[in-house]
């Protein structure tokens, strides 16, 4: 039996925090449909009607200013895990899209919520205008704990909003990638307004004879050669270049969101595929995929994975839990129900729940937890279990688990958001981290905007995971400088660690003494979201995601890491700190300067290959591909 969330017990308490309810009545002059209705700052109306008792079912309106590309409603109040309404303008006519995000990622189309246009859709001289009846956006189950949640079961409910004045790629298609929000919001709707006996009468006498549009289904989405083309690739969606002496080639795409990926003791790659779950690739002789199956069938799985050194386990997470099952790499199924063995997790923020286990010590599984946004106070504490690397002894999990929180040992803190881990030739332990946006620096009350290139993004050695470390590497306090330039009230150099808001008591020299710093940085916003060592340890690969809030951008690329070992036989970076320029670029996006969220090529995952060759995944919304990256001298 599933646990039953009533979305106004959660409203309620809101409610009390932040204020009464922001919403008032409103009746369409065109229409006659009676909401409760918001209006935000853009001017954008958002209104809902509702029938007297719960039913899962909702007429809902958006009314834009003519300057709004796309407008979203989220009914749960959040970006994930709950279905969101987007729409846009289509010359004359408006377009709804049925969409969830499965976590902090571009949002996939969602089949569970059925919408029929209404009378009452259009353009006029100054707005676009949706109205639609919704069926399954009030009532859901929630991927991220299983719990359903009824949005309208109370007088109040918490929601949100989002919009960008930049049109989706394809206006006629209700599957159109769209790019990143400009704007965004919360507010906590009236409920009680919006419910009405005239509902049903609404309903009958604005649905069109026609017969209501179908809702689209989720689009399914020996040497060290690398092949020229691949026979399931395809040409790349978005142009890239290669480094001389590499080749590159699309070995996939029509993937959805594909996130982390590794082989497993076959030569089969799994991949992560975010809001769709695990499926699985047989490869040719030549690195091309031959064949391809869905391993697991569970939308909620979003980044990490990871298979036991004897290949016999799976194991994956979501953002609040990492499960595994028995594996079988020959016919790459999972048998049996899978084993709880981590809960307790945090369900919003940064979610990438990276995975990571050493060849010789298969009872030790680390975790990484990110921060709960761009600032997360109280991290600096390690019992706060969030934005921390912890592990786990999983040959001595209890019957349901672990709790994240309070259980395992830390294996690093402060760490805002490091997806990225691998393990050199010595099995000590590497994290690339996300590091801060927006940054602005506060000294004697001037508030200075340095957020361009600062904070830089940071390469950390963490050591040997059997053995616990509680260094604290500064999140959310302390930050490594990447554009000194802009600060003028003290003297920086590239790697410096320093504060945003300077006190006596708590200073940039406080960081020098109390902080772990890091060992590379690297360009603010690149968005690193992997790394993986080759068979050597002196080249370390990551893929850098891409800026979001950068002028001009900057990542959208794979590139390698020099390292070397040091007189006590450690490896470590053969770059100074004082450089955010320590590596060499191999793949790359050729229009990097017009780069934005939908415009190219975004690598997330690496797997190598026993010939040193690199399978890199990229989840650009236009479409999730598959890349081979080798060297060809």
């Amino acid at each position: 039996m599933r646990f039953i969330n009533v979305a106004t017990s959660t409203a309620a308490i809101i409610s009390t925090v932040f204020g009464q309810a922001d919403s008032t009545p409103y009746c369409d002059s065109t229409t006659g449909v009676c909401y409760s209705a918001h209006v935000t700052i853009e001017q954008i109306s958002y209104g809902v009607a509702l029938p007297l008792t719960p039913s899962n079912d909702a007429i809902f309106q958006i009314s834009a200013p003519l300057d709004i590309g796309w407008a979203g409603f989220a009914w749960g109040g959040a970006m994930a895990y709950n279905p969101l309404t987007v729409a846009w303008r289509n010359e004359d006519s408006v377009v709804v899209s049925s969409r969830m995000a499965f976590g902090l990622t571009y949002p996939q189309t969602f089949t569970d919520a059925t919408y029929t246009y209404l009378e009452g859709n259009g353009v006029n001289e100054t707005h676009w205008n949706l109205h639609v009846r919704c069926q399954g956006c009030t009532t859901y189950v929630s991927p991220a704990d299983s719990s359903e949640v009824i949005v309208d079961a109370g007088d109040t409910a918490q929601v949100a909003y989002a919009y960008a004045n930049t049109p989706p790629l394809d206006p006629a298609s209700n599957t159109s990638v769209f790019d990143i929000h400009a704007g965004m919001g919360r507010w906590i709707h009236d409920v009680a307004i919006a419910r009405s006996e005239e509902y049903e009468n609404w309903v009958t006498s604005l649905t069109p004879p026609a017969e209501p549009e179908p809702q689209p289904k989720s689009k399914k989405l020996a040497r060290r050669d690398v092949p020229t083309s691949c026979p399931n690739g395809g040409n790349p969606r978005f142009p890239g270049a290669t480094a001389d002496g590499w080749g590159s080639v699309k070995v996939l795409g029509g993937l959805t969101s594909p996130r982390g990926i590794t082989f497993d003791t076959a030569g089969n790659l799994l991949i992560v595929e975010n809001g769709k779950g695990i499926t699985g690739h047989r490869l040719d002789e030549n690195g091309c995929v031959a064949s391809s199956s869905t391993v697991i069938q569970q939308n909620n799985l979003n980044h990490g994975i990871q298979i036991s050194p004897d290949g016999n386990t799976l194991y994956a997470s979501s953002a609040t839990t990492v499960w595994s099952w028995a594996y079988n790499p020959e016919t790459m199924t999972v048998s049996g129900n899978p084993t709880t063995l981590i809960t307790g997790m945090l369900g919003q923020g940064h979610i990438t729940r990276t995975l990571m286990m050493r060849p010789d010590q298969p009872n030790l599984l680390l975790v990484s937890h990110g921060s709960n946004g761009n600032f997360d106070d109280g991290t600096e504490l390690p019992e706060t279990g969030r934005a921390c690397m912890k592990v786990f002894d999983i040959s001595q999990a209890p019957p349901n688990g672990y709790n994240y929180v309070t259980d395992g040992y830390m294996m690093g803190y402060g760490l805002r958001n490091e997806v990225g881990v691998a393990l050199d030739g010595n099995n000590m332990l590497w994290g690339i981290e996300n590091s801060g946006d927006d940054f602005h620096r506060v000294v004697n009350g001037q508030r200075v905007d340095i957020h361009i290139d600062n904070p830089a993004e940071e390469l950390n050695y963490l050591g040997d995971m059997t053995v616990p470390n509680d260094n604290w590497y500064g999140y959310p306090t302390c930050y490594t400088i990447g554009g000194p330039e802009v600060i003028t009230d003290t003297q920086f150099q590239i790697g410096d660690q320093f504060v945003l808001e300077p006190t006596p008591e708590f200073n940039d020299e406080t960081c020098i003494e109390v902080s772990r710093p890091p060992s590379a940085v690297f360009r603010a916003h690149s968005a690193p979201l992997d790394i993986k060592f080759d068979s050597t340890s002196t080249k370390l690969y990551s893929t850098f995601h891409g800026s979001w809030n950068r002028q001009p951008p900057t990542g959208f690329k794979v590139v390698e890491i020099p390292f070397e070992t040091d007189e006590a036989g450690a490896y470590v970076p053969s770059t100074p700190l004082t450089t955010l320029d320590g590596f060499t670029e191999i793949f790359w996006n050729t229009n990097v300067q017009s780069c934005g969220f939908i415009t190219c090529f975004r690598p997330v995952g690496i797997a190598i290959d026993a010939q040193d060759r690199l399978y890199v995944t990229s989840d650009a919304p236009a479409e999730g591909e598959l890349f081979l990256l080798g060297r060809t001298t």
